[in-house]
C-alpha cells in the first residue's frame, strides 16, 4: 500500500521524465503485462465479448459485416433488412479483425465453445489451462484490451514521478490503481471499456504535462479523444470537454484538435455506414431491436429508465452495484479530483474542475437512462472510464498523503479495492454485489439449494431475488423442466422459464401446480419419498435374473426406480436418480433407453437426462420423464433396456453387477 509520502518542500516538482533517475516505465510494462496474461481468460462466454467476436469472425471469414453465419451466438446485435449485425460501436472490432487475419494466417482460429469460470479449477484462465485455451482470443484481449491497460499506468506512473513522488510511491500507486479497480477484470476479456479509458486519458496527461502545447500534442490530444469515443461513444463527453479546455487555453489550439480527431471520426463514420447504411452507430439505430425474439427495447442500446431511479442511483454508487463500495479507493480519487480543483495551479485546477463536470455528466447519463447496472456483469462496469481520468489528480499533489492516518485510510480502502477486484478477475461476467454494502432491503440467510430451468445463469434472476440470498456464490442445479426435475436435499428454491414448462408426469404427483413462469419455495423431501415408493424397484440383468433396485453405474449415480406409462403410440418411461458422487467440471452424463426386439435387435436407441450434469451435486434425485414411441407390436415382443451414456466418448457406465444396463420387463396388455 502506499506509505507515508514525504517530501523537503511542498513545491511540485515539473521536470521531465527524461531528467528523473531510475525509470521503472519497462518494469511496469512487463510485470503488469504477466499480470494480465496470468489473468486473462481462456476464451469467449458472454454474449458481449461473443458480439465483437462474431463480427470480426465474420470479417475474417466472409468479408462482411453480418453475423447471420458466424460461430458465435449473442443477444447483443440488431437487425437491418433480413440481417443481423452486432450492436457494439465498430472500430474495435474492425481493428480486431485485422490483428485475427494475421493470426488466422497462423492457424489460431477463435473458439466457440465458453467455459464455465465459476466451476472451472482455473477459473478458465488461459495460462492456467492452456490445452483448452483460445490463443487467438488470448492474443487479441493482451494486445487491444490489456495492453491500454499497461499504457494507463504506465502515464500515471510518470505523472507521479513529475510531480515529485518517490518511485516508491509512484509504483505503489499504480499497483493500487491497476489491481484494485475495475480495471483488472475488464484487461481479462475482450471489451471495450479499457482501451476507451487508455485513449482518454492520454489527452489528459498531455493536457497536464504541458502547459504550451504544441501542434503534435494537440494532433495527439484529439485523435486520442476521438479514438475514446469511437471505442466507447459514452466517453464522448470527454473528448467535447477537451475541446473546449483546449479553447480555452488557445482559440488556435482548436484546428489542431479537430485535425487529430479527423481520422477516427471519418473511418468510424465509414463503418457505421458499411453496417447500418447511414452515419449512425448500430447501437443507435434503435428500430435495430425491433425483432422477434429481442431481448432489449428499440431504444439507443436497448437501454430504458429505471422505474425507481432514486433507487437505481443508490444501487450503484452505494447498494446491491455500489462501486464505491466494490473499489472504495474510488472515493479517494474522487476526493482529489476535488481538492485538485481547488489547487493555485491553473493547469491542474482547469482540468481538475472538467473531469468532476465530464464525469458527473457521464454518471447521470447512466443514472437517467440505464436500469441494468451494465448487464450481466462485475460491478458497474459502465463506470470504469472516469476512473483513470479522476485518479491521476492522486498524484498531483503530495500533500493529499498528510498527516498519517489518511493513509491508513486509504490503506483500508486498498484492502478492500484489491479484493473485490480479484473477486471479478475470477468471473467478470457474473454480476455480484459487493461483499460489503448497504441493502434497501434485510437478507436471508442463503438457502439451501437452487435449481434453474429456463434460464441459463442465476444472473439472469431479478436482483432482488439475488439480493434476499445474501450471498455471490450462487451454484444453481439445471434442468429443463420439461423433461427432468432435480430434487436437493431439503429447503429448495425453484426458479422455472416460461419457455419450460415442468412435465406433468412429475408435476401432478408432486403436487406442484403453478403458471409455466414461477419461484417455488419448498422442500420436496417427503413428497418425493412418498412418490418414490411407488416406483417399481425391480429390473433384471440380461440373463433374466432379477435385481433390486437401486443399483449404481459406476458410482457416479444410481437407478433408484421406475414407472412405466402405457400411452397411444407408445410409453412414458419415468426414471428416478440419486447422484452417488458429485460431478467434475465438465462431466456429462446421459440415460440411453434401448426398446429392443425378442431377437436382441434394438428397435429405438434413445439417450436424454434433461440436467446439466455437473451442476448436480452429491445427494441429488432426478425424476426424468421420457417418451418412448413403439412399433405396431405386442408389448411382451420387446423390453426396455436403460443404461449411463458419457457422451462426450460414448463410453457407457457399469453397474455393481458387471453389465451395462439393466432390462426393465414391459407388461403385457
Amino acid at each position: 500500500m502506499l506509505r507515508r509520502i514525504t517530501a523537503r518542500s511542498d513545491e511540485h516538482s515539473t521536470s521531465s521524465p527524461a531528467q528523473l533517475p531510475r525509470d521503472y516505465t519497462w518494469l511496469i510494462i512487463g510485470v503488469f503485462t504477466l499480470i494480465w496474461a496470468l489473468s486473462i481468460h481462456s476464451r469467449s462466454y458472454s454474449s458481449n465479448d461473443a458480439s465483437r467476436l462474431a463480427s470480426i469472425d465474420s470479417l475474417v471469414e466472409r468479408g462482411m459485416w453480418t453475423i447471420d453465419e458466424s460461430r458465435f451466438l449473442t443477444v447483443d446485435k440488431i437487425k437491418i433488412g433480413d440481417h443481423f449485425y452486432s450492436d457494439k460501436p465498430p472500430l474495435l472490432s474492425f481493428v480486431g479483425a485485422g490483428l485475427y487475419s494475421i493470426l488466422h494466417r497462423l492457424d489460431l482460429k477463435l473458439q466457440v465453445d465458453g467455459c464455465d469460470a465459476l466451476r472451472s479449477p482455473t477459473h478458465c484462465r488461459a495460462m492456467l489451462e492452456a490445452s483448452e485455451a483460445d490463443w487467438a482470443y488470448f492474443l487479441l484481449t493482451l494486445l487491444l484490451v490489456s495492453s491500454p491497460a499497461t499504457l494507463i499506468l504506465v502515464l500515471i506512473y510518470r505523472l507521479a514521478r513529475q510531480r515529485g513522488f518517490s518511485n516508491a510511491s509512484s509504483l505503489a500507486f499504480i499497483t493500487l490503481l491497476g489491481l484494485g479497480t475495475a480495471i483488472w477484470p475488464y484487461s481479462t476479456v475482450f471489451t471495450n471499456h479499457v482501451p476507451a479509458a487508455a485513449a482518454a486519458l492520454v489527452g489528459l496527461y498531455l493536457l497536464l504535462t504541458h502547459d504550451r502545447l504544441t501542434r503534435s500534442q494537440l494532433l495527439t490530444i484529439g485523435f486520442s479523444s476521438a479514438l475514446a469515443a469511437a471505442i466507447d461513444p459514452s466517453t464522448g463527453i470527454f473528448a467535447v470537454g477537451y475541446f473546449l479546455l483546449c479553447v480555452w487555453r488557445s482559440r488556435s489550439y482548436a484546428l489542431w484538435f479537430m485535425l487529430g480527431a479527423l481520422v477516427p471520426v471519418a473511418v468510424t463514420l465509414a463503418l457505421n455506414y458499411q453496417i447500418t447504411g447511414t452515419w449512425l452507430l448500430p447501437q443507435m439505430v434503435t428500430s435495430g431491436y425491433n425483432y422477434p425474439g429481442s431481448e432489449f427495447a428499440a431504444t439507443v442500446a436497448g437501454n430504458q429508465r429505471a422505474a425507481d431511479v432514486p433507487a437505481y442511483v443508490y444501487n450503484l454508487l452505494i447498494g446491491q452495484r455500489g462501486v464505491f463500495l466494490f473499489f472504495p479507493i474510488v472515493v479517494w480519487y474522487l476526493w482529489a479530483a476535488v481538492r485538485a480543483a481547488r489547487s493555485i495551479e491553473l493547469t491542474i485546477s482547469r482540468s481538475a474542475r472538467l473531469m468532476l463536470v465530464c464525469s458527473l455528466i457521464y454518471f447521470l447519463y447512466f443514472a437517467l437512462f440505464t436500469d441494468n447496472y451494465g448487464g450481466y456483469a462485475f460491478s458497474p462496469r459502465w463506470l470504469l472510464n472516469p476512473v483513470p481520468l479522476l485518479a491521476v489528480f492522486a498524484v498531483t499533489d503530495r500533500a493529499l498523503y498528510r498527516p498519517r492516518w489518511r493513509v491508513l485510510l486509504l490503506t483500508g480502502f486498498a484492502i478492500i479495492s484489491v479484493y473485490e477486484a480479484y473477486q471479478g478477475t475470477l468471473d467478470p461476467w457474473r454480476p455480484a454485489f459487493p461483499e460489503v454494502r448497504l441493502a434497501l432491503s434485510p437478507m436471508s440467510a442463503r438457502p439451501s439449494a437452487i435449481a434453474l430451468s429456463g434460464f441459463t445463469s442465476v444472473y439472469q434472476l431479478p436482483d432482488d431475488v439475488r439480493e434476499s440470498f445474501g450471498s455471490n456464490d450462487l451454484v444453481p442445479r439445471k434442468f429443463d423442466a420439461t423433461h427432468s426435475l432435480v430434487i436437493p436435499p431439503g429447503l429448495t428454491w425453484w426458479f422455472f422459464g416460461g419457455r419450460t414448462p415442468i412435465a406433468p408426469e412429475i408435476a401432478q404427483p408432486l403436487g406442484l401446480t403453478f403458471p409455466a413462469t414461477a419461484t417455488v419455495k419448498s422442500d420436496l423431501d417427503l413428497p418425493a419419498q412418498q412418490w418414490l415408493s411407488t416406483f417399481v424397484q425391480t429390473a433384471f440383468l440380461n440373463s433374466g435374473a432379477p435385481i433390486s433396485l437401486p443399483v449404481t453405474f459406476d458410482d457416479d449415480l444410481d437407478l433408484l426406480g421406475y414407472q412405466v406409462q402405457r400411452r397411444p403410440g407408445g410409453f412414458n418411461v419415468v426414471t428416478a436418480w440419486r447422484i452417488h458422487a458429485p460431478p467434475l467440471y465438465r462431466e456429462q452424463r446421459k440415460v440411453s433407453f434401448d426398446l429392443v426386439s425378442s431377437d436382441n435387435s434394438v428397435l429405438q436407441h434413445l439417450e436424454s437426462f434433461g440436467v446439466q450434469y455437473d451442476s448436480l451435486q452429491s445427494g441429488d434425485r432426478v425424476i426424468h420423464v421420457r417418451w418412448v414411441p413403439t412399433p405396431v407390436v405386442p408389448l411382451a415382443q420387446y423390453e426396455l433396456h436403460i443404461g449411463v451414456v458419457d457422451p462426450d466418448t460414448g463410453a457407457r457406465l457399469m453397474t455393481d453387477f458387471q453389465t451395462d444396463q439393466v432390462v426393465v420387463k414391459l407388461a403385457v396388455e
